[in-house]
C-alpha cells in the first residue's frame, strides 16, 4: 500500500480527468482556450486525483481559486495543500487572489481563513438560468 501523495500541476488529461475539469474547458471555450487561460493543481494518491484546485483567466490581475476534494477525502487538508500551490503559482506571476464562497460552505471557509484569508462581508448575488427554447 502506498502512501505517497504528489501535488503536481494539472496537465491535459488530469484536468479533463478531475470532477471540475471538463465543465470548466467548455467554460473556457475548449481545452486550447483553457490551457492558454487557465490552470490548476491536484493532490494525486497512487494516480487517483483527491483534491483539485482551478483558477479561471485572470480579471483585472485577479484570479479567484475553486476547490474540490473527493467526498472520502474531506477535512484531511488536502484542499488546502493543492489551493496553496494554486496561490502560489499566481502570486510568482505578480497577481493577487480572492475568495469567494457562500455562508453555508464552511469547509472553504476554513481553507480560506487557513490560508491567511480575512476580509470577509456578507452580499447579495442575483443570477440568472438560461431557458432553453
Amino acid at each position: 500500500c502506498s502512501t505517497l501523495f504528489r501535488s503536481r500541476r494539472m496537465d491535459r488529461d488530469l484536468i479533463l480527468r478531475s470532477e471540475w475539469g471538463p465543465e470548466d474547458v467548455a467554460y473556457a471555450g475548449g481545452i486550447e482556450a483553457w490551457e492558454a487561460t487557465c490552470f490548476g493543481y491536484c493532490l494525486l494518491h497512487d494516480n487517483e486525483i483527491r483534491s483539485e484546485e482551478h483558477t479561471g483567466p485572470s480579471a483585472l490581475g485577479l484570479r479567484e481559486p475553486g476547490v474540490f476534494t473527493q467526498a472520502a477525502h474531506r477535512g484531511k487538508g488536502y484542499g488546502t495543500i493543492v489551493t496553496a500551490h494554486l496561490i502560489q503559482e499566481i502570486e510568482s506571476l505578480g497577481e493577487r487572489t480572492y475568495w469567494n464562497c457562500t455562508q453555508e460552505n464552511v469547509a472553504s471557509a476554513g481553507i480560506a481563513r487557513k490560508l491567511g484569508y480575512q476580509v470577509e462581508q456578507a452580499y447579495r448575488f442575483w443570477g440568472w438560468e438560461q431557458q432553453e427554447h
